[in-house]
């Protein structure tokens, strides 16, 4: 059941990742995808209950911030 899930999050991370490619600049693509770390321990913290210490939410505010102003240029 959950190798089912896994891999159709799988499928979608690659067709996002094809349309991304298409649709978006190359430097705002590659920003945006090598931050997939901040969001898999966000996503961790919020299902998992994994915790996430004042340092790691600290960087992750950071990260996300600074795609938000990529994003707006």
């Amino acid at each position: 059941k959950i190798i089912v899930f896994r891999s159709l999050l799988g499928i979608l991370d690659m067709s996002v990742a094809s349309v991304g490619i298409i649709a978006a600049p190359v430097a705002i693509y590659t920003v945006v995808y090598n931050t997939s770390p901040v969001f898999t321990a966000l996503l961790g913290f919020i299902f998992l209950g994994e915790k996430v210490g004042c340092f790691e939410a600290f960087c992750m505010f950071g990260c996300i911030g600074g795609i938000v102003l990529i994003g707006m240029s």
